[in-house]
């Protein structure tokens, strides 16, 4: 976990402003993407339509499924006014059907949901009183748990991050410092329409990854709330099976473009600190190969037990 402390510099030691308490509830939109989850999706929906921040629209971005997910949106849109289902006439994959879902959302604030996780009812209204309370943050997200394959047990991650950090230390000791690629946000989050307006859509050239540069690209021109409670509850991937090419090469390819990518934004081109996040990132790299290439050797003589991966995505 990266520690993130606050010194007598840090510009987010200001106190909150004193609209974190969302008393007259503004509309929000909620960016669901869908395909081929029926059986999760939905639980997902009840979710949302019974969250205690009520004054939303729920946009179901369906894309192109074939496993009798339109009747089930079909059937929340006609029982709730609230829902919205917008469904692609092809598959577009995830990056492509997520941005038009993130065009089409009509409100300021706009919450980026998966359709296999679980929710708790306060984690709208947590999200938008973060929002309120830390005008300059460009998002939020919070912590989470997930249960163990291996034990059942219940695994929570909270990392210790100020209520409110400045985008560009999170983006050094969030980000930068994970030397596998991973993201201290799990493709959840609420987005404000115009930090979207400023940095752009997610990039669909990363594929599955586009969120992780996303994230990157909000925390280099905002800063970045949280909420420090698990109110998500992440779907073991038994259940919800990756839905993209799972060739370790080509994916750890996309994700470390994403974050060099990052790092040349963020460092002054041809300074010292350039040139060393340069070195950094091709030890990280470097690291994650023979990390991968130990656990195929295991994998290779012990044939029960498999690689680990990453959270389910």
């Amino acid at each position: 976990m990266v520690a993130m402390v606050a010194d007598a510099n840090d510009d987010m030691t200001k106190m909150p402003t004193e609209t974190g308490s969302p008393s007259i509830q503004e509309p929000i939109s909620v960016v669901v993407v869908t395909y081929n989850r029926v059986r999760l999706l939905d639980r997902t929906i009840k979710a949302v339509l019974t969250q205690s921040y009520g004054n939303f629209e729920l946009l179901i971005a369906d894309d192109a499924s074939t496993d009798g997910s339109q009747e089930v949106c079909e059937r929340a849109q006609a029982a709730d006014r609230r829902v919205r289902y917008v469904r692609r006439t092809t598959n577009l994959g995830m990056p492509q059907n997520l941005n038009l879902g993130l065009r089409e959302a009509r409100y300021d604030s706009i919450a980026i949901l998966h359709d296999d996780d679980q929710y708790s009812p306060r984690l709208l209204e947590s999200w938008k009183r973060a929002l309120d309370a830390w005008p300059t943050a460009g998002f939020v997200f919070n912590a989470y748990q997930s249960v163990s394959i291996s034990s059942g047990e219940l695994c929570i991650t909270c990392e210790p991050f100020l209520a409110c950090t400045a985008g560009r230390r999170f983006l050094e000791r969030a980000f930068f410092a994970r030397w596998r690629f991973d993201s201290p946000v799990w493709g959840c989050a609420m987005v404000r329409k115009k930090a979207l307006e400023v940095v752009g859509y997610p990039d669909e050239h990363f594929g599955f990854w586009a969120d992780v540069d996303f994230w990157m690209r909000l925390a280099a021109q905002f800063d970045v709330a949280y909420v420090p409670e698990p109110l998500i509850t992440i779907t073991a991937a038994t259940e919800a099976p990756h839905q993209f090419d799972d060739d370790f090469q080509s994916q750890l390819r996309l994700i470390a473009a994403a974050f060099l990518a990052a790092r040349r934004r963020h460092y002054p081109a041809g300074s010292c600190l350039a040139r060393l996040e340069q070195v950094k990132h091709r030890v990280f790299l470097a690291a994650v190969q023979c990390q991968h290439a130990m656990f195929e050797a295991r994998h290779r003589i012990m044939p029960g037990r498999s690689p680990r991966r990453q959270a389910n995505r």
